[in-house]
């Protein structure tokens, strides 16, 4: 997965405004969720990756991805032992 430039969308209550511009799409504001995006936010800023820091990335990403797909199970198992147990 390359590492590529990011942007930021500065907004307090991101979720909640989500939601809304979804029910925006379902009452007919919006044509759909992309043009509701369009006419809502702005790019206030862009990040652009650091190329040193995407190399590091790089290597280790692939061995994430299959320490990850090792152990997703038990992370599963811990998430489910963590539930309350009923009687």
């Amino acid at each position: 997965m390359p590492v590529v430039a990011k942007r930021l969308i500065l907004l307090a209550l991101a979720c909640a405004f989500g939601v809304a511009l979804l029910a925006g799409v379902g009452t007919g504001r919006y044509p759909s969720v992309q043009a509701a995006c369009a006419q809502t936010i702005a790019v206030v800023e862009r990040t652009a990756a650091n190329a040193e820091h995407a190399a590091v990335y790089a290597r280790y990403y692939p061995i994430f991805r299959r320490l990850y797909a090792q152990v997703q199970d038990e992370f599963r198992a811990v998430a489910q032992a963590q539930q309350p147990v009923t009687a």
